[in-house]
């Protein structure tokens, strides 16, 4: 396991201006892919009939 954390350590230490897709997106004025895969997820309750709890305290 610390082979790993190493690996994943030096991975983002070789890339500090980089940034995420899912932090892309906003920057840019985009919706991002969560934004997009809660609304899936939404609709597809609203498909499937079913209750919404959570975030948007709408039922």
């Amino acid at each position: 396991m610390r082979d790993l954390h190493a690996t994943v350590a030096k991975l983002a230490d070789s890339m500090p201006s980089q940034y995420s897709s899912t932090a892309q997106d906003p920057a840019r004025g985009k919706r991002s892919e969560i934004d997009y895969l809660n609304g899936l997820i939404v609709k597809r309750g609203e498909a499937l009939r079913r209750r919404r709890t959570g975030c948007c305290g709408r039922w």
